[in-house]
């Protein structure tokens, strides 16, 4: 008979178990603040950016007016396309 009673609070507290997992996920990231620069690169950018740093060093920049993303190297001062929208 008190088997029975717990039984039935199993479902729920998997549910509030997996609902706060998903919620938990869901969170956005705190902001940081960006250090200094300690390199530039001399090509201009057009429109709103989005910048991601790669575990090499190197950057992934959306440019979103463009509709391209573009891998910078600073050691080298290169760039190439890795993809764009359109031909």
């Amino acid at each position: 008979m008190i088997r029975n009673k717990f039984l039935k609070y199993i479902p729920a507290a998997v549910f509030c178990v997996a609902s706060w997992q998903t919620l938990h996920a869901q969170q956005p990231r705190a902001a940081r603040p960006l250090a200094a620069p300690n390199a530039e690169i001399e090509e201009p950018w057009s429109g709103p950016l989005q910048i991601v740093e790669l575990r090499n060093g190197n950057i992934v920049v959306h440019d979103s007016k463009e509709k391209r993303l573009v891998v910078v190297d600073f050691r080298t001062q290169s760039q190439r396309d890795a993809a764009r929208e359109g031909g």
